[in-house]
């Protein structure tokens, strides 16, 4: 299956669109042989605008049957646009995105950016909450992938680490049943899940069923296979069994 990436470009509320046969679309195009979606999106940039990219973090995967299409944030860049695969581009408020006559492979990343909204930031000196402090609580992307490029992690996110580590250590992994003790935010799940396929089987335990609840929509939403259950190491035998499933 194909995959390809999508920049988006933000600043200041605003996202960049570039015109192509009739169609507004994010800048967008194949991702390479071993090459990561943060430099496809700089490839794609630097060949269809010639800039250079400061690229944030992952937003989005939106898999479909011309293949899995995943959105990186951008958030700036060096150098004057100069389109040499579209007619134009274009700054528009993210909030109106919508109102654009959108190719159809960026309408639903265009719908999922539309859908924040950056709140009114915090006048004072001392803020008296978690919430007036950290704009990326309120989900606005920009804000999340300004805090990724700073090497910070978004506040209210998550970052799994040593995530090609523990993929290297378990390969191969197409086909396989694996059992997922700590499934938390799902970081390690999610690509656990896109390596077994849909052969595979994926398990995850938590004992925070709120959270659980979350992480699996959440990487469903994704379409990815997951089975969750709520318990820890202690019930994991116990949680097999209720799957028919003898050993991982």
């Amino acid at each position: 299956m194909t995959a390809a990436c999508a920049a988006v470009v933000l600043r200041s509320g605003m996202a960049l669109l570039a015109l192509r046969a009739g169609k507004w679309e994010f800048p967008e195009g194949a991702i390479a042989a071993g090459e990561t979606p943060a430099a496809a999106a700089c490839r794609i940039l630097r060949e269809a605008f010639g800039i250079e990219a400061a690229v944030g973090s992952e937003l989005m995967r939106v898999t479909g049957a011309e293949g899995e299409r995943i959105a990186v944030l951008v958030t700036g860049f060096t150098g004057e646009l100069k389109p040499a695969r579209h007619d134009t581009t274009l700054w528009v408020e993210a909030r109106r995105l919508l109102e654009k006559d959108l190719a159809p492979s960026t309408l639903p990343i265009a719908e999922v950016v539309a859908a924040h909204r950056r709140r009114s930031r915090y006048k004072g000196t001392h803020p008296r909450s978690f919430g007036e402090k950290y704009k990326e609580l309120e989900g606005d992307p920009e804000a999340m992938a300004k805090a990724a490029a700073r090497g910070s992690t978004p506040a209210g996110a998550h970052i799994s680490i040593m995530v090609p580590e523990v993929l290297a250590s378990l390969a191969p992994l197409a086909g396989a049943t694996v059992l997922d003790c700590t499934l938390g935010w799902g970081g390690h799940a999610a690509e656990l899940a896109r390596l077994a396929g849909p052969a595979g089987t994926v398990i995850g335990l938590d004992r925070d069923g709120e959270e659980l609840a979350r992480t699996e929509a959440r990487l469903r939403g994704q379409g990815l296979k997951i089975t969750a259950r709520r318990s820890d190491y202690a019930g994991a035998a116990q949680v097999l069994d209720s799957l028919g499933i003898p050993a991982v």
